[in-house]
């Protein structure tokens, strides 16, 4: 899923928590305090020392109380070391939104993994992506993606980690992972960086395609229909020819499918993206689409 970025995410370097814990564990072992500023995020929810001094001058019942108003450390390590939690993505979204301040905007998208800090969290990111199921997605790990897409050439990448994920007889999960694909997708049309949308992964995408109309659920069938209809005016004109050729094995099969909904949504995909130019969708969508659903079934 990795393939594609300009950096090596999988190397053997150390989190710098990890190397962070080996000088407190050094430390400690040798009788110095760790210098000021080597602290991880979850030392300061530690109340150990709290809890040791508590257990020098309270009952056990103030203790009780105590542990229940202030939690040990065990009990926050969880919440805040896992990448899908809310708390990690809004750290990562504000952790990149306060490098682009300090750079006033001026950083290339492939200058990204030079920033210390990025690639470990990135990292952690993209194998949370790839753990969870594509429905269980937690609108913070949604948020946080689009924020990185505006930002960072990742496109193609969370494209192959979704796909790659996704079975073709999961008809929510095929549903959820192209309405994600299609909102990813989207946004190369937002961006000033001409490199992010010609450096896309179209040719997986299109095998991607290939597989889903080679399956014979109607509801995945109009799915990819639909998503091909929203995204087909992104594709530059050569793409756009590929794509032709990678549905034309499916034209009876769509053309002549059992399904009303299928053959009908099929026939408007046709009639009005693919055997038309690109960018004239704008004239298209003034037209009423009443006068030619009926005469297209």
């Amino acid at each position: 899923e990795w393939r594609g970025l300009v950096f090596q995410i999988n190397g053997n370097t150390l989190l710098p928590s990890d190397v962070l814990r080996r000088r407190r564990q050094t430390a400690r072992e040798t009788g110095h305090h760790p210098p000021p500023g080597c602290g991880t995020l979850v030392d300061h929810f530690d109340w150990s020392q709290l809890h040791e001094a508590a257990a020098r001058v309270m009952t056990e019942t103030e203790r009780a109380e105590l542990v229940q108003l202030v939690p040990p450390v065990a009990a926050w390590k969880s919440r805040l070391r896992a990448a899908g939690t809310p708390f990690f993505c809004a750290v990562f979204e504000q952790w990149v939104t306060e490098v682009i301040t300090l750079v006033h905007g001026e950083i290339d998208a492939s200058q990204w993994h030079q920033v210390p800090g990025y690639v470990p969290l990135l990292r952690r990111f993209l194998l949370e992506l790839k753990g969870q199921h594509v429905t269980l997605y937690p609108e913070a790990m949604l948020r946080l993606a689009l924020v990185l897409l505006r930002h960072t050439p990742l496109h193609s990448v969370l494209v192959r980690i979704v796909l790659k994920k996704t079975s073709l007889h999961d008809v929510a999960g095929v549903s959820m992972a192209l309405d994600l694909i299609g909102i990813w997708v989207g946004t190369l049309k937002d961006v000033n960086m001409p490199m992010i949308r010609s450096a896309f992964d179209f040719e997986f995408l299109f095998d991607a395609i290939r597989v889903l109309m080679e399956g014979e659920q109607m509801q995945v069938l109009l799915k990819t229909l639909e998503f091909l209809y929203t995204g087909f005016d992104l594709l530059l004109e050569e793409q756009a020819d590929v794509l032709r050729r990678v549905l034309q094995p499916f034209f009876y099969k769509l053309f002549l499918h059992w399904s009303t909904q299928v053959r009908r949504f099929y026939h408007h995909l046709l009639l009005f993206r693919l055997v038309r130019p690109l960018c004239w969708t704008h004239v298209v969508e003034a037209m009423p689409t009443a006068r030619v659903m009926p005469a297209a079934a």
